[in-house]
């Protein structure tokens, strides 16, 4: 099994080339679905947030997401204590689909914080999609409904792109339309079938 790490900034077009290649028929691991997981009420995830952030649950008793964003993104020692709660329950997962997986001949590990937990040590190769700083600002604002400050913030909150960049091994351009994209990625698929 050939395990190909899938990284990017937020709104670089990271989960629109997971769901491409799901589509195309290749496994992904999707860490931000094992994250939800994780965090979902009474699973391990969610206890350690309601530890950490008992305000963040709402009258349901499930997190409020948005709250809990506002909360780590605004300061960086509260995400790092988020961090530092979640990430070894969410790697432990990640390492039993690994294990799940190794059937296929090619399986990508989606994950936003690729380089931030290791998980690129465990890739045989990592891709990288990448955006222009001000075109991932207006899909941000678009997307999630916030203003430029907040976006700034959080794009300010993550590893920068050069290092991203400087540790991948490919890197994939998103600044143009979807049709685009695709063409990227059946050219990237291609060379990986064909093992280079």
């Amino acid at each position: 099994m050939k395990l190909i790490g899938l990284t990017g900034t937020i709104a670089s077009g990271k989960t629109t080339v997971s769901e491409y290649l799901i589509q195309k028929g290749y496994k992904i691991i999707d860490a931000d679905k094992i994250s939800h997981k994780v965090t979902n009420i009474g699973n391990r995830g969610y206890k350690a947030i309601l530890k950490l952030f008992p305000q963040v649950i709402d009258a349901e008793n499930n997190i409020d997401r948005k709250k809990l964003s506002g909360i780590v993104f605004s300061d960086k020692n509260q995400l790092q204590l988020l961090n530092e709660a979640l990430h070894p329950i969410i790697l432990d997962e990640i390492d039993n689909k690994i294990k799940e997986s190794q059937s296929y001949h090619i399986v990508f590990l989606d994950a936003p914080l690729l380089f931030e937990t290791g998980l690129d040590k465990k890739c045989d190769l990592v891709l990288l999609i990448a955006v222009d700083e001000q075109i991932q600002i207006q899909r941000l604002t678009k997307r999630d409904g916030i203003d430029i400050f907040t976006a700034r913030k959080i794009i300010a909150s993550q590893m920068g792109i050069e290092k991203r960049i400087e540790k991948s091994d490919v890197v994939i351009y998103n600044n143009e339309d979807l049709v685009q994209l695709k063409l990227k990625i059946d050219e990237f698929l291609l060379r990986i079938d064909k093992g280079n």
